[in-house]
């Protein structure tokens, strides 16, 4: 198998293979593609491998949707997604970073994410998609939720 792949920013057109890709991966596909929002993927040929994405309110945006396919893993390009979507935040000016993850939060921490409390989240962010979908069938309480400032 090849595993050359570029990372670029996703638009429209991109997000049913996104969503596919989410999918694949068992995680939740509402994302949204908009104003509001910044995905990057890492694509090999005419194939999404890994995608990573955020939904941005004022200076704060909220990470969602990192996924990286099975057979891509362990080949550093989710770190590679994560460190260019920081980039990419920090060059429009986002200073704040959120997230939820039950489950890999070691994964975050390497990242310089510490816990915070759901609140937090909520009152930084009380606009995004996901937040809004959290709240309104109530998930957002048995959730972890995650912050970084970014320097």
């Amino acid at each position: 198998m090849d595993f050359r792949y570029e990372i670029r920013l996703a638009n429209e057109k991109d997000l049913k293979p996104m969503q596919e890709l989410l999918q694949k991966n068992n995680q939740k596909i509402s994302i949204l593609i908009n104003e509001s929002s910044l995905y990057l993927l890492a694509q090999s040929g005419d194939n999404i491998v890994g995608m990573i994405g955020s939904e941005i309110s004022g200076n704060s945006a909220l990470i969602r949707s990192a996924a990286v396919l099975r057979p891509w893993r362990n080949r550093g390009i989710g770190t590679i997604l994560v460190e260019s979507l920081f980039k990419k935040l920090k060059e429009n000016c986002i200073t704040e970073l959120y997230l939820f993850s039950r489950d890999s939060g070691i994964y975050w921490q390497k990242h310089g994410f510490t816990s915070c409390h759901i609140q937090e989240v909520i009152d930084r962010l009380a606009k995004v998609n996901q937040v809004i979908g959290y709240v309104n069938d109530n998930s957002i309480w048995t959730d972890i939720a995650w912050h970084k400032t970014l320097d």
